[in-house]
């Protein structure tokens, strides 16, 4: 009888080791499973993010130059407030509603003027929805952003208000406001929400200085139990929140899953899951030391060995290897005058770029420093490289915008070609480098450029 307790109590044993470890395995892949959607909602949320906060921030910083133009023109009529907002805004601008000029609280101005004009004379102090952002706008002395908020048009709208001040004798004194209001659900659309993909939802919310705690202010509010993903936006005076989060969840039935295949679980846990575990870690590690830490791009570690093997398909099936070197112009006035956090953002901008030009063939990695590194096998001729040169080009003309900073990316990029200027990987590199440096001051070969 004791041999047989003995035996059930290793039965037991064995029965909760491999359960223990069928459980470890569920946690482990419903991990990376969660890690992984994730890591994909998180990409597409700060593309989100910095188009969200580029459509705001640019018509805010526009607004400020129609602020100055009154406080040197206080007398300003309709007639110049029209042509004066009909260079600096267009009319079919899908995120810009209208901009306003109140004279003290009262709408005097409104552009477009056809959708708007029922506005005019009202005061807004008498609004109760508006009342309290045009007393924070002028208490602010500045920029103040709303929630969405009913307009006395119709509608609704998020609007930025910024006061105007001028002097009379040596006091200053409020003229009025300017005021943008903005159209919340074309600026989301534009920015890359699309309110028909129903398996993931989004939000916006404040956080409030006041100490009250975060304020939803858009979108569908039952995100918050769902274990969101949240993403922090600048705005003046306002700090906002991008909430994303799929709508069922972060995976699927795991544990469904992992019940039809226990059996198989049973069989290979004992003798499998050690290595197994070890062998994943291992990989992992050895993808890390390839892999640059600040961009996700390879590093220069893997250069040699992609060079080499791009060299020798050439050599065996015929073409050319091109080398390009890049370098972002400026950079270390850039460290200097915004900090190390701007350049690091920046650098990783620039490899996101990067990465979306480069065919699925081609190695982008970082070489070093603000230089970047891209070999692209199976070329023909000097003619092929003019598409990436142009794409380049292309990618580089949208300014890089990091809260409140504006910076106009330049790169230099210069190229390098297997066999016609060298067979080695040495000869290459230093060919493609000097051809970098030469683009800083002239782009009379078509293979130096500056874009």
């Amino acid at each position: 009888m004791t041999e047989n307790k003995s035996k059930r109590t290793i039965g037991l044993i064995v029965f909760a080791l491999i359960f223990s470890l069928f459980l470890y395995i569920s946690r482990a892949e419903y991990n990376n499973a969660v890690e992984e959607d994730k890591s994909s909602v998180i990409k597409d949320l700060n593309i989100i993010r910095a188009h969200i906060e580029g459509h705001i921030n640019s018509r805010l910083l526009l607004s400020k130059g129609l602020v100055g133009y009154i406080q040197t023109h206080p007398d300003l009529n309709e007639e110049e407030f029209l042509a004066f907002a009909n260079r600096i805004y267009e009319e079919d601008d899908p995120i810009m509603r209208n901009i306003t000029v109140l004279e003290g609280t009262i709408i005097k101005y409104v552009f477009p003027v056809d959708i708007n004009e029922s506005a005019k004379g009202i005061d807004l102090m008498e609004v109760p929805d508006q009342r309290q952002s045009v007393m924070k706008a002028i208490l602010a002395d500045d920029i103040v952003l709303t929630d969405p908020v009913e307009l006395v048009q119709g509608g609704y709208g998020l609007v930025g208000r910024m006061p105007i001040k001028i002097m009379q004798g040596e006091k200053e004194t409020l003229w009025g406001l300017v005021s943008i209001v903005f159209n919340v659900e074309e600026l989301m659309e534009m920015s890359g929400i699309d309110k028909s993909q129903m398996d993931t939802l989004f939000a916006i919310r404040r956080l409030d200085e006041s100490g009250l705690g975060p304020k939803h202010i858009w979108g569908d509010d039952e995100i918050y139990v769902l274990d969101p993903i949240f993403l922090e936006m600048e705005f003046p005076n306002a700090t906002w929140q991008l909430v994303a989060a799929p709508k069922d969840g972060w995976s699927g039935n795991t544990y469904g899953f992992a019940i039809l295949v226990i059996t198989g679980l049973i069989i290979s846990a004992v003798s499998g899951l050690y290595v197994h575990d070890i062998l994943n870690k291992k990989e992992t590690l050895d993808k890390m030391v390839y892999i640059d830490q600040l961009t996700g791009l390879n590093n220069r570690l893997i250069l040699d060995e992609r060079l080499e093997m791009a060299i020798m398909r050439a050599r065996r099936f015929g073409g050319k290897v091109a080398v390009i070197f890049l370098d972002v112009n400026g950079f270390k006035e850039i460290n200097d005058n915004h900090g190390h956090l701007v350049g690091d953002q920046l650098l990783i901008e620039v490899g996101s770029r990067l990465s979306s030009v480069i065919r699925t063939t081609d190695t982008l990695l970082r070489f070093g420093g603000d230089e970047f590194v891209i070999i692209m096998p199976d070329i023909q001729s000097e003619e092929d490289l003019q598409p990436i040169y142009d794409q380049i080009l292309a990618v580089f003309g949208e300014s890089f915008i990091y809260k409140s900073i504006v910076l106009h990316i330049r790169i230099s990029y210069g190229a390098s070609m297997f066999p016609d200027d060298g067979e080695d990987i040495d000869s290459l590199l230093k060919i493609a480098d000097m051809a970098m440096y030469r683009s800083k001051m002239e782009m009379k070969d078509k293979r130096y450029g500056n874009s």
